[in-house]
């Protein structure tokens, strides 16, 4: 969902403009979606993992990239393959209908179409994903319901989720501290460090974060705590952090012991797998697919950004092993660095290419020649 108008994101993936420009005209007249065009599916696939929209149309008989291996492509990343996904086409036999719904695709409008046609799989395909996403957030919902620990999930704007122990560790409801942030409860001493080190979590800068804070709780009282942050989730395509905060004098597992940091780790993964879109690794398929897609683009169209960019030796290896659809830890292995550092340069990478996701950075290498794959 767009976050800036709470409207519906909706990509069109559409060779003919005057169709797409009516299609577009059509939601816009809804005043609940906010569509958007790509004139062929090379830039589709390029504007989905760019937007995360809520759902694809996507016409099957374009010329350079058609609909079947949009929808291949974009299902094989754990990024975009919950996006729900409708196939337009002029071709009304069964046999094709019968392909484009084998493949998985949610839906299939056979053009000419009418536009409450149109709009109805459009509302069904959109109440369907909601139910998938609201089943996520009650599985979340149940697991930190059941945990000692204060959770919370949090976005550069502020607070979106928080369990029971927080409310009842810091005296704020879930409505009282919505709109504020993680630095509005910290203490002015401790608030700029603590900014800092949340700003590098967001960056992918720093993948993991312990630190320390003293905190005011609704009544204004101070405690002093221990937070671990996790980064690497996003909803929606946006960053998000999932924490954990304890008070100091708490800080002992349900067994007595002292409070255990990968116990912590893993109870944050573990939420990380019901709210989150695994971005980290990419597969090999995925890549292949990416590069016969990409290195159709002439090489009189092909610009090198390697000098502009400014790749160290070091993002360039990654970012080739990331190219060959290497997951992370094997990445680390090769090169002999540590996980935490592979997703470091990951996250270099992607500021300097601008993207917002691994798969981003990959596509950009590829059409940019950048390096050799």
């Amino acid at each position: 969902m767009n976050e800036t108008n709470n409207k519906r994101a909706i990509l069109i993936i559409e060779d003919d403009v005057p169709l797409a420009r009516s299609i577009s005209n059509l939601l816009k007249t809804q005043q609940i979606y906010d569509p958007y065009i790509a004139e062929n599916g090379s830039i589709g696939i390029q504007k989905a993992f760019e937007l995360i929209p809520d759902l694809i149309l996507c016409d099957i008989g374009m010329c350079d990239i058609d609909g079947y291996q949009v929808f291949k492509i974009l299902k094989e990343s754990s990024i975009t393959s919950m996006i729900p996904f409708i196939f337009l086409t002029g071709k009304s036999e069964l046999d094709e209908i019968r392909l484009g719904l084998q493949l998985g695709a949610d839906d299939y409008i056979v053009k000419p179409f009418q536009n409450d046609e149109l709009l109805i799989s459009i509302k069904t395909r959109l109440a369907k994903y909601d139910q998938f996403v609201n089943l996520s957030k009650q599985n979340f919902q149940a697991l930190v319901n059941i945990s000692p620990n204060a959770i919370f999930i949090l976005n550069e704007r502020g607070f979106l989720e928080i369990s029971p122990s927080f409310s009842e560790t810091l005296g704020y409801s879930r409505n009282e501290i919505e709109g504020k942030t993680l630095s509005d409860i910290i203490t002015e001493a401790d608030r700029s460090r603590i900014t800092n080190e949340l700003t590098k979590c967001f960056k992918g800068i720093e993948g993991a974060v312990t630190t320390n804070a003293k905190i005011l709780k609704k009544n204004n009282d101070v405690i002093d705590v221990s937070i671990f942050l996790q980064k690497g989730t996003t909803i929606k395509g946006k960053p998000n952090i999932i924490g954990v905060m304890k008070e100091k004098t708490q800080a002992i597992s349900s067994s007595g012991a002292a409070l255990n940091e990968e116990e912590v780790r893993n109870e944050l993964y573990k939420i990380a797998e019901y709210i989150s879109e695994n971005q980290n690794d990419v597969s090999a398929e995925l890549v292949n697919q990416l590069k016969t897609v990409y290195h159709s683009y002439s090489q009189a169209s092909r610009q090198s950004d390697q000098n502009q960019i400014g790749l160290s030796k070091r993002e360039k290896e990654v970012l080739l092993l990331s190219c060959e659809g290497l997951p992370i830890k094997q990445i680390a292995d090769q090169l002999f660095i540590s996980d935490r550092t592979v997703e470091k340069h990951r996250a270099n990478l992607m500021v300097k290419t601008g993207s917002r996701n691994i798969v981003e950075v990959i596509i950009y290498a590829i059409k940019n020649n950048i390096i050799e794959i």
